[in-house]
């Protein structure tokens, strides 16, 4: 990365969009609310943009990676609105988020996190968002523990509890998604909650599944952020008692679009899967969990797989090149793989995986993890991967 100084005069804001980073060398910073201390260094990643807004005029040193972008701008950033918010969150609050695709609901939560630590409230955070999501990888959703630091992005924060989902949208099988959310959203009781969701918004299903989510979340405060409640949302917001809070979709937002977003869950995969190796594991010793909408109703993994090597080579797609032609269910040696997860005995996440298939006459199944202990539980989800994290097709069966 090359390295050069920025001069930022007092409240201005550096927007700077990654792969970058920023050091403090003199002056004070806020970012999100989070102030680092001089010499902290602030990570932008790659297809984020993070707003570094000066206290007082800030000397910073920054390394510039290919494809970053600067920009400055003589104000700061952060709504007034979302100031006001802020102000209203209290030690018990629940504050659910919700918004279209990019509508600056992380960057919200993070701002919101941030205020209420400055009061002295730690808060557990829902990740919900399992197609763009920030505490834990894509295609899962997860709660931190109670946390009592800022920070100036929600990555930054470990997650408590992962639980798989499957997909990147509640949209291709919202009945688990809800079912797994339910099951997180009955954490944190008596305790700062911002829940952070998805941008699947809108009338029919989209409109039940957010209307569920907030019967389950129960929350004192539904922010809804660019975006409009359809009916059932509507009446499930009258139902809870909460307070609603109509915000508009920050200017400085900036949309990333469809290959955008694909970019960083391929990122965030590979995060995740970070020091995996492939493991040769007998059939015997694993109990498999399909999360496909009806995959109750395969009498076995083979079963499964079939159909989805089937779906492959019709779809047309990257993955199909790599199938056509490749006979067995053993897809190690074509480098793909369906997202799946090791699960511990109260059915979390305790590493994802891909699982490459299996060898029948072997009796032994292909799994890429960083997870080196026994596998006993493994559920799979519907996003084929490349061996690169590559997302080259999604199977749902066709009904």
């Amino acid at each position: 990365m090359a390295e050069n100084r920025q001069f930022l005069k007092r409240e201005n804001t550096l927007l700077l969009g990654g792969p970058a980073s920023a050091r403090v060398v003199d002056g004070e910073v806020e970012v999100f609310g989070h102030r680092p201390k001089k010499g902290e260094t602030l990570i932008s990643r790659p297809w984020r943009v993070l707003p570094i807004h000066a206290l007082t005029d800030t000397v910073l040193e920054l390394s510039l990676g290919a494809g970053h972008s600067l920009r400055i701008v003589e104000e700061d950033t952060i709504p007034d609105s979302w100031r006001s918010l802020s102000e209203r969150i209290g030690i018990n609050s629940r504050v659910i988020v919700i918004g279209g695709v990019d509508s600056g609901k992380t960057s919200l939560v993070t701002f919101l996190h941030n205020q209420a630590v400055k009061k002295g409230i730690p808060t557990i955070i829902f990740d919900l968002d399992i197609g763009q999501s920030d505490i834990c990888p894509p295609t899962t959703i997860a709660n931190s523990g109670l946390y009592f630091k800022t920070v100036p992005s929600l990555h930054l924060i470990r997650p408590d509890k992962i639980y798989p989902v499957g997909y990147t949208s509640p949209s291709y099988n919202p009945k688990e998604a809800l079912d797994k959310a339910r099951l997180l959203l009955k954490e944190g009781e008596k305790r700062c909650v911002l829940i952070n969701t998805d941008g699947w918004v809108g009338e029919g299903a989209a409109d039940w599944y957010k209307a569920s989510l907030v019967d389950s979340a129960i929350p004192s405060h539904v922010v809804l952020l660019g975006a409009e409640s359809g009916p059932l949302l509507n009446d499930a917001i009258a139902k809870s008692g909460a307070e609603v809070i109509k915000l508009d979709v920050p200017k400085m937002v900036s949309p990333r679009n469809h290959e955008a977003r694909r970019l960083i869950r391929e990122m965030n995969y590979a995060r995740f899967l970070r020091g995996a190796s492939l493991k040769t594991i007998p059939l015997s010793w694993i109990s498999f969990k399909i999360l496909e909408q009806e995959g109750e109703n395969y009498p076995s993994i083979t079963d499964y797989l079939n159909d989805v090597v089937l779906d492959i080579e019709k779809c047309g797609c990257a993955a199909s090149k790599k199938i056509i032609g490749h006979e067995g269910y053993d897809l190690s040696d074509i480098g793909i793989g369906l997202i799946s997860y090791v699960l511990s005995e109260n059915d979390t996440v305790s590493s994802i995986a891909l699982f490459m298939g299996i060898d029948p006459k072997k009796q032994i199944a292909r799994i890429y993890t960083p997870y080196n202990d026994t596998i006993k539980r493994l559920a799979i989800g519907g996003v084929i991967l490349s061996s690169t994290f590559e997302e080259l097709h999604v199977y749902r069966q066709r009904v």
